[in-house]
């Protein structure tokens, strides 16, 4: 498995190539979205099994979350669906990553490798849990996954160079909540947190 996730410059230039002003197309947010409607009804059960992956594959982040992660999988849950719901206005999207992504950087130690286990560990907790993923599925995902790890590895890369507070770094707009569109309900979340409760 390769140990550097990709640049978002280098996403940049092959949706150039392709002819595209965004890094994936309206089809890529439409299977995603399409696709969150195949989760269980407990939905937060995508987000155990992704950390269920997570610590198998890459053990030495289990460190890094508190010992009951129940509000973390609803943290996580929750801005994943945001972010779904929120994929046509990447601009809104892009500035809550560039936030986490020095967040994640600065305050719990996340280096860039971590977001290739994170990825896998996503795409495999997304086949688990609907049995069969169609090559399609697992390529939107995988398109918009990229897409979120190079803004976060962007978004901690340009506040270092400037030193930044993380606090300061965005003024952000709310991604959409779960009543304005479905599939289901909200926001905030740091993905990875320390066990003695940095959120």
């Amino acid at each position: 498995m390769p140990l550097e996730p990709r640049r978002l410059a280098e996403l940049q230039r092959e949706a150039a190539r392709a002819g595209r002003a965004t890094t994936f197309d309206p089809k890529t947010i439409e299977i995603v979205r399409k696709s969150c409607t195949r989760l269980p009804e407990d939905q937060v059960e995508l987000t155990r099994e992704f950390y269920r992956q997570l610590f198998e594959m890459a053990p030495q982040t289990r460190a890094m979350f508190p010992g009951d992660m129940t509000e973390q999988n609803e943290r996580l849950l929750n801005a994943l669906l945001a972010g779904v719901r929120a994929l046509d206005r990447p601009d809104l999207v892009e500035a809550h990553l560039r936030r986490w992504g020095v967040v994640h950087r600065r305050m719990h130690g996340v280096s860039d490798e971590m977001y290739v286990y994170v990825g896998h560990s996503l795409i495999r907790a997304i086949h688990k849990l609907f049995g069969h993923l169609e090559t399609s599925v697992a390529s939107a995902w995988i398109a918009v996954y990229e897409w979120m790890a190079a803004v976060m590895i962007e978004g901690a890369e340009t506040a270092d160079s400037v030193d930044r507070d993380p606090s300061r770094l965005i003024a952000q707009e709310p991604l959409p909540n779960a009543e304005e569109e479905p599939p289901t309900r909200a926001l905030n979340v740091v993905p990875f947190r320390r066990s003695h409760g940095a959120a």
